[in-house]
């Protein structure tokens, strides 16, 4: 894929004690770009980020010193020779106040104890969706209904259209080049009930990139060239073409929608799908879809052109829903939620990064899980929340705090994931109780932030439709990857085998 018109225009990279030019078919986008997009501001001379361990250009290295670095090896015509093997230690989470607990009792029934809501949809199976009976949906469907096989059919048909266009976006308050989808970054929520079908129409009015639109997470039973994967299921749609994909949503609860060509995600060709179903545990408000992604300085395709080159790059901030403060307040603006006391709120969180690896906290409240992507589960409580990249989180959060402001926190997981926002400091999002006094919060973590880069324990993660899978024939297995540097042609790119 091409880069946008005039991305690197004189840009210089600097690493280490050597510098880099970029090669020249780059820079030699740049004369048009002034006169076709007058409103995009030229690209700043910036260094490379930096990360642990990066020694000078040609040679490279992970952030992670657990991983060794790769030899230089020399490109021929054909073979790229032989990588160093590489057998990295994976970490083991440590217990400690955030390992989740199983939570206990029926939260629809009076004797003071939080459970899922499960059974009383088997006992009452006609009762109508409600806050007082959240695992019930229609008659014959409600959160006990197996969804590889059955789903309602509504005969609805809920229609959008998404244009994606070239623009400039300013997520932490200074812009960049980036893309838009109906006019912002990223793109507007799509949402539906249960057993509704889609019908959207995605314009492609970008300049110099053809691109495909993915629904991840759904199964599309019969309908398999309607998942917008380029390459794989149809043909990127070109400037100025448009398609209309129709699938039915046979499952339910939190995804998103992101381009599947290139690292054009990464510029926030993206947003999230909400399809309303059951919840296996009761709640009062849905405060909507949380996308946590990380930010970098360039474009997605100049950070993908530094990453084959050095390792990962560094992030300087993370977003909530597309925007966050910087790192040290300076400028942007920070998402914010409002609290009802005493009420249950339900968040959905997604993981649209490119490269990072989160543990969410909320300042003073946990969480109960009762989602994982489109499997919904027995409820359990955690005080952090890994989730890892495409991954999605329903949780349920009681406002059961004295009324005030408190940190929303997407805390980096440090073993695999590089970037200036840990989480800790004072760009992050901000959940606000109704009556509580204007101003940043003062809160504190509600536990110590765990760096490893893990999923939720299995332990946990319960399905309500429990699936039995036949282990015969398995057995563990180790899969041998390799890191090294090839130079060719006059360059030096960085590579992973498996």
């Amino acid at each position: 894929m091409k880069f946008s018109t005039g991305l690197a225009a004189g840009l210089t990279l600097a690493a280490g004690t050597n510098a880099i030019q970029l090669p020249a078919w780059m820079q030699n986008l740049a004369p048009s770009s002034n006169n076709n997009r007058p409103n995009v501001p030229s690209m700043p001379s910036i260094s490379i980020p930096s990360f642990p361990g990066m020694p000078a250009f040609p040679t490279s290295r992970l952030g992670n010193s657990a991983i060794p670095s790769g030899k230089t090896l020399t490109a021929t015509a054909t073979s790229y020779g032989s990588f160093v093997a590489v057998n990295p230690t994976i970490p083991t989470a440590t217990p400690s106040p955030s390992t989740p607990a199983p939570v206990t009792g029926s939260n629809s029934t009076t004797n003071g104890t939080l459970v899922s809501c499960a059974q009383d949809a088997k006992k009452n199976p006609n009762q109508s969706h409600g806050a007082n009976s959240r695992c019930n949906w229609a008659p014959g469907f409600d959160i006990n209904t197996d969804v590889e096989t059955t789903w309602p059919n509504t005969g609805n048909v809920v229609k959008y259209t998404l244009t994606i266009s070239n623009g400039t976006i300013a997520p932490q308050g200074d812009q960049k080049i980036g893309f838009l989808v109906n006019g912002q970054n990223p793109g507007p929520k799509l949402e539906a009930n249960w057993g509704d079908t889609f019908e959207i129409t995605v314009i492609n009015n970008l300049q110099n990139n053809g691109t495909a639109i993915h629904w991840h997470g759904f199964q599309q039973k019969q309908t398999n060239t309607q998942d917008g994967v380029g390459g794989i299921t149809e043909c990127p749609l070109a400037p100025g073409d448009s398609k209309t994909y129709r699938f039915q949503a046979t499952s339910y609860g939190t995804t998103w929608y992101h381009s599947h060509f290139s690292g054009q995600y990464g510029e926030g060709v993206l947003g999230p799908i909400v399809v309303n179903g059951p919840t296996s545990y009761n709640y009062d408000i849905d405060l909507g879809a949380v996308a946590i992604s990380d930010y970098y300085p360039l474009t997605a395709f100049q950070e993908e052109w530094i990453a084959s080159r050095f390792g990962p790059p560094t992030a300087t901030n993370y977003l909530l829903n597309g925007q966050n403060a910087k790192v040290d307040g300076s400028a942007g603006t920070r998402s914010k939620w409002t609290f009802q006391a005493g009420k249950k709120h339900k968040i959905r969180f997604i993981n649209t990064s490119t490269d990072h690896h989160f543990k969410v906290q909320l300042d003073g409240h946990s969480m109960i899980v009762v989602a994982a992507d489109f499997v919904t589960i027995t409820p359990y409580r955690t005080n952090e929340l890994a989730i890892a990249i495409g991954q999605r989180y329903d949780v349920i959060v009681e406002a059961n705090q004295a009324a005030s402001n408190y940190w929303l926190r997407a805390l980096m997981a440090k073993d695999c994931s590089f970037g200036l926002n840990d989480g800790t400091g004072i760009a992050n999002g901000i959940i606000s109780y109704s009556n509580a006094a204007s101003g940043l919060p003062t809160s504190q973590m509600t536990t110590v932030h765990n760096n490893a880069c893990v999923d939720e324990p299995l332990s946990a993660l319960k399905p309500i439709v429990a699936k039995s899978v036949d282990s015969n024939g398995f057995s563990a297995t180790t899969l041998p990857v390799g890191a090294g540097v090839v130079q060719s042609s006059n360059d030096t790119v960085f590579r992973w085998t498996m």
